[in-house]
């Protein structure tokens, strides 16, 4: 195209038509891009700091959308808090109706093994109702410590034996500690059977005994106590059913058995009292009876002794004293048989009133009825001498006061050649008016003392009687017997009653209603483990995609795009076994209050994790703020380098084609010179 000439003009024109048409492109981009730098080739230094501020706003949206994920695991998580502190209420309210259900019934345990007993004993609270013996239990060696006022019942089986629930112990060589159950205040022991056992018991032990009630008031109904020993040789030791020391009281009421098998045994006590202050009563209207075999043991051991009830003591066995140290009061029946070929005696040392109807049976030889101490008889008093018995080997009384008080009777039927009275000095039998006393012979019919050693004193104040033991031979009679001894005695005894104190057992628990109802309530236990079960599933189902932040997941949260700037959202395993709810299985009303305290700390537990969840929660959601406003930020700051003025454009556009029509214009006008040549041809 070189060889086509233009004018100078036209030239000119020319490249300025090419300059506007390069600006028109130019702004057109402009307007169609928005851009003002579309490249490196535009503005570098503008195009790069854009770009890099383009893509960290980028890489900070990645973060957002993570940031955005992690603040909905958080709320799926504290979702299943808020659902799960429902269920725990649902829980606790379950748990409350059982517990009001099981109250109503008085019975706080049932229980059937030595670890069930010894949890119902140490959770026990006062107020909470009966402990109920099911099944028979062997404590071993283990001691069961009571605490003030609880009551432990003996549930009789349903099969109609009435057979008492059994507690037993047993101790042998090398037993750290030889006492069964140590009492407290007031408690209540009903319709058990005891059984203490021992067996080569060394000599280091002090103390060997079923019950050992310090200083306390025990109540004793319906109770079977049984004391054995298996071996021979123990010296200086006390093996006791009870030991009561310290002026503690035994209340006893029903049918309460004291029972002892073990032979050869120097010194075993069904009842030990340490000191004449400590007391026992025998509630009217029960019965206590009283089982021995072999030789060596005291029945009752010193203390204050009131027998308001029937008392039957059925002996075998020699070298034993029944009652003694101490003051007894039978205000109603009192039976004694014993067999027995060693010295023996019934009342040693103690002083002894007779209130009621007294019968007294001896087979063997060497008795004694009574031997040191003092004896008072208001009602009927007979002592019969049954099988085999040794001339002159059984006495009535030895260093002994028998007074015989107005409407009593006294009677001693003597086998042949039997001689009751000894030759002692020391007795004094003192007969009041009204009183009668007579000796039969062989079953004879003489009502009157038969036959007395003449160094024994008989006083009496009725002169009709005087005259009946005139003609016995060697009986010297003196003095009198007032009846003012008897109301003084009388009195004594109510005083007695009155400082012992007297009162009904506690209602005990033989009704199998009762015991359906308690173990119906029980069963619905199963409402409160469902309860929980449906808590764990709960926890379970708090995931969000793949991360349960309850079951121990940890969330790390990243806040800027080189990682430098994280959080750790720390999870928390909270399933039922981990925060505490493991008391499921209710055998008592310990076991649901152990279940509400452990809902009140799995509650505590739930509410500090959704606080810590809430913590994270605005953690995060803060920086997702602040990261979407960054985001603007940085891309405000590169639109500013790089995104064009549409207004300036447009304006530009405009005045370009303005230009552009001018140059057109004013090339035309450039070539009208050579237009002008070619009209000339």
């Amino acid at each position: 195209m070189s060889e086509i000439s233009l004018t100078a003009s036209m030239r000119s024109n020319l490249l300025s038509l090419q300059q506007i048409s390069k600006l028109q492109d130019s702004t057109q981009l402009r307007l169609s891009t928005g851009l003002k730098v579309n490249s490196a080739i535009d503005n570098p230094s503008s195009y790069y700091t854009a770009s890099s501020l383009n893509n960290r706003a980028e890489d900070l949206s990645a973060l957002l959308d993570s940031m955005g994920q992690s603040v909905q695991t958080i709320k799926a998580a504290t979702e299943g808090i808020e659902k799960a502190e429902d269920l725990l209420e649902l829980a606790k309210a379950t748990a409350t109706d059982i517990s009001e259900k099981l109250s109503s019934e008085n019975i706080f345990a049932i229980v059937s093994t030595k670890s069930e007993l010894l949890n119902a004993v140490d959770k026990w609270e006062s107020g909470n109702g009966l402990i109920v013996l099911a099944e028979d239990i062997n404590m071993g060696s283990t001691k069961l410590e009571l605490k003030d006022n609880q009551k432990l019942v003996g549930l009789n089986y349903i099969d109609g034996s009435q057979k008492r629930a059994e507690l037993s112990w047993t101790f042998a060589a090398g037993s750290a500690d030889g006492r069964g159950m140590i009492t407290a205040e007031d408690n209540l022991l009903s319709d058990i059977k005891i059984t203490y056992n021992s067996d080569n018991i060394d000599s280091a032990n002090k103390s060997f005994n079923a019950i050992y009630n310090d200083g306390h008031k025990l109540n004793l109904h319906n109770v079977d106590l049984t004391v054995n020993h298996t071996a021979t040789g123990v010296t200086g030791q006390i093996i006791s059913g009870i030991e009561n020391v310290n002026r503690g009281s035994i209340h006893m009421s029903g049918n309460v058995t004291l029972n002892s098998t073990s032979p050869n045994i120097a010194n075993r006590r069904l009842i030990n009292h340490q000191d004449k202050a400590c007391q026992l009563v025998l509630e009217e209207g029960s019965h206590l009876d009283i089982k021995t075999q072999g030789s060596g043991t005291r029945v009752i051991n010193s203390g204050s002794n009131v027998f308001l009830g029937d008392v039957v003591d059925n002996s075998l066995g020699g070298n034993t004293e029944s009652f003694i140290n101490g003051t007894f009061s039978f205000y109603q029946k009192f039976s004694f048989k014993q067999i027995a070929t060693t010295s023996t005696a019934l009342f040693y040392n103690s002083d002894v009133s007779f209130y009621g109807q007294t019968a007294i049976e001896i087979s063997g030889h060497n008795h004694k009825i009574f031997s040191g101490g003092t004896s008072n008889i208001y009602g009927q008093f007979i002592v019969s001498e049954t099988g085999a018995i040794d001339t002159n080997s059984n006495q009535l009384l030895l260093n002994h006061t028998i007074n015989i008080h107005s409407g009593a009777e006294v009677w001693l039927n003597q086998s042949a050649g039997s001689n009751f009275i000894s030759n002692r000095t020391e007795n004094q039998i003192n007969i009041s008016a009204g009183a009668k006393f007579g000796v039969k012979k062989d079953n004879s019919g003489i009502d009157k003392l038969y036959q007395a050693d003449k160094d024994t004193n008989i006083t009496t104040s009725s002169a009709e009687q005087v005259d009946d033991f005139v003609g016995v031979d060697g009986l010297s009679v003196t003095g009198t017997f007032p009846q003012s001894a008897y109301d003084a005695a009388m009195a004594d005894l109510t005083a007695e009653i009155a400082k012992i104190g007297t009162r009904s057992h506690e209602s005990t628990l033989n009704d199998k209603d009762k015991i359906s109802n308690y173990q119906t309530s029980l069963t619905q236990g199963q409402k409160y483990t469902d309860i929980i079960k449906q808590y764990d599933d709960l926890i379970k189902d708090s995931a969000y995609k793949g991360v349960n932040l309850l079951q121990g997941d940890d969330l790390k949260v990243i806040f800027n795009e080189n990682r430098s700037s994280t959080v750790d959202v720390l999870g928390q395993d909270i399933r039922s076994d981990e925060i505490g709810l493991i008391t499921t299985d209710w055998k008592s009303l310990a076991d649901i209050k152990q279940s509400f305290d452990e809902l009140t700390n799995a509650k505590n537990t739930l509410r500090s994790a959704s606080t810590k969840l809430g913590n994270y929660y605005s953690i995060i959601t803060e920086r997702e703020t602040f990261t979407d406003n960054l985001i603007n930020v940085l891309q405000e700051g590169a639109d500013k380098l790089t995104l064009a003025d549409m207004n300036e454009e447009s304006a530009n556009m405009l005045s370009l084609q303005t230009q552009q029509q001018l140059a057109i214009n004013s090339l035309s006008l450039a070539s009208q010179s050579s237009q002008s040549i070619l009209r000339l041809f």
